[in-house]
């Protein structure tokens, strides 16, 4: 039961995201921290099957125009960040924006 629960939240958030990178591409919204995080909210990481948002790993985040800058409190060196780099751009894959993912020094 636990398992179909959890299957069905991804799912909700996930058509929620959808939904909400839709209004952004036709202009009906801006990209701001709200936007960032239901975004990065299904950006899970490996090792704990949790989103990148819980605990500390996610610090913050610049917009500037375009310009999307997401700061992470994970080593730069880490499986842990190769991971989470793979999954936050394919996440703002379709967006018109120049993003860069800040990692932690080792």
């Amino acid at each position: 039961m636990t398992i179909k629960y959890h299957c069905a939240v991804l799912a909700a958030e996930g058509l929620k995201q959808a939904l909400t990178k839709w209004d952004v591409i036709q202009g009906k919204r801006k990209i701001d921290e709200s936007f960032v995080k239901l975004i990065l909210a299904a950006v899970i990481d490996p090792l704990t099957g949790e989103s990148v948002l819980k605990g500390d790993k996610y610090r913050g985040c610049k917009i500037e125009g375009k310009k999307v800058k997401i700061m992470l409190n994970i080593p730069k060196d880490s499986l842990e960040a190769e991971a989470f780099e793979e999954q936050i751009r394919e996440a703002f894959e379709g967006l018109d924006v120049d993003l860069e993912i800040e990692f932690a020094e080792s």
